[in-house]
């Protein structure tokens, strides 16, 4: 025989334990599209962060090599499709900077004879011209007649190196530079 006090202890009901397991579920899913969302917007941010370095990185090696240019007037031409930069370093030798298969590349050339080109950038990004097909200006302040050289790109993330949702973030790069030669007028 069963006890009276166990008797009226009673479990929960069918209805108790559907409205129990709903309100978990929401929850859950709650939480997991939160978490989504967050490992998303780390995504979003490391591509980001990979786009700004790597420009900001091929940036200050072409201002360096075109401060360190020398040369009588202009230390530095552009090529004809407005891709690359030949800096004039020495008698004998030039710094050429490219854009090649929506990558930077910079390459040594001594007495002409052209070393392997180094890569700027990586596969992570590509490199693309904001306006037209040219990355590379020659322009000149009128005031003072100093011609520079002007550098406009945009970088965005490689869709085959990241995931869908952050295949759309990009960052638009630009500076201006004159050889420290030619800037001093010496």
């Amino acid at each position: 025989m069963i006890p009276k006090a166990l008797n009226k202890k009673r479990g929960f009901t069918l209805l108790e334990m559907l409205v129990a397991t709903s309100v978990f579920v929401v929850v859950f899913l709650m939480v997991g599209v939160l978490i989504i969302d967050i490992v998303r917007m780390q995504a979003r941010a490391r591509a980001m962060r990979t786009i700004q370095e790597e420009a900001r990185y091929a940036l200050e090696e072409i201002t360096r090599e075109g401060r360190l240019a020398q040369g009588a007037d202009l230390p530095f031409s552009i090529g004809e499709d407005g891709n690359s930069v030949i800096f004039k370093i020495k008698n004998n030798e030039q710094k050429i900077v490219s854009l090649k298969d929506n990558k930077l590349q910079i390459t040594r050339v001594i007495q002409g004879v052209a070393s392997s080109p180094v890569e700027l950038t990586s596969d992570k990004v590509r490199v693309l011209p904001i306006e037209g097909n040219s990355i590379f200006y020659l322009e000149s302040n009128s005031s003072c007649g100093i011609q520079f050289l002007t550098i406009k790109f945009k970088v965005e993330a490689n869709p085959q190196k990241f995931p869908s949702y952050v295949r759309d973030i990009s960052a638009v790069f630009q500076t201006s530079i004159t050889s420290r030669k030619y800037a001093t007028g010496h």
